[in-house]
């Protein structure tokens, strides 16, 4: 079943917006005064708080603008839309590129671990994902000096003057 309600909206005497108490009175203060909100600075808090009222204000201040001024910010609306979009795609790829290079900076630790273990070039090379010759430069890039046994020398020691 459906049902219509008719307002009349010339009998409506909210012209005080800090006397509406229910969203209701809010909603029909703004169809019968919203023409005189230029702006969303203009509303009063009470008015401002409502889900969705500051939406029909900024609407309708650009719905009673010139055709010119219209146009002009529709523009505006489309570019910042644009801009919006450019940003959000720059973030996904930084996002990506800097998952991909921790993957590739986590693949040469991981190399690095089971090269000081002697593992092969090949099974880290399979492991790991890395190339044989990524492989080789990080094994020359990275030599590991071993300490030396203590030198123990059989001849006596020649004594200084």
């Amino acid at each position: 079943m459906l049902e219509y309600h008719f307002v009349e909206l010339s009998k409506f005497d909210g012209d005080k917006p800090t006397k509406l108490r229910s969203k209701f009175e809010k909603w029909l203060h703004i169809l019968k005064f919203g023409n005189y909100y230029r702006s969303i600075d203009e509303l009063p808090e009470e008015l401002r708080s409502e889900e969705g009222i500051c939406e029909v204000i900024s609407n309708m201040s650009n719905a009673n603008t010139d055709e010119i001024t219209r146009h002009e910010l529709f523009a505006r609306d489309l570019f910042l839309s644009d801009r919006a979009t450019e940003l959000d795609a720059a973030e996904k790829k930084g996002k990506a590129e800097g998952r991909a290079e921790g993957e590739i900076q986590r693949a040469k630790k991981v190399a690095l671990k089971m090269l000081a273990k002697g593992m092969a070039y090949e099974i880290i090379s399979e492991v790991t994902d890395l190339s044989v010759a990524i492989i080789e430069s990080l094994a020359s890039n990275n030599k590991v000096c071993e300490p030396t046994a203590e030198y123990n020398s059989n001849k006596p020691r020649k004594k200084r003057k």
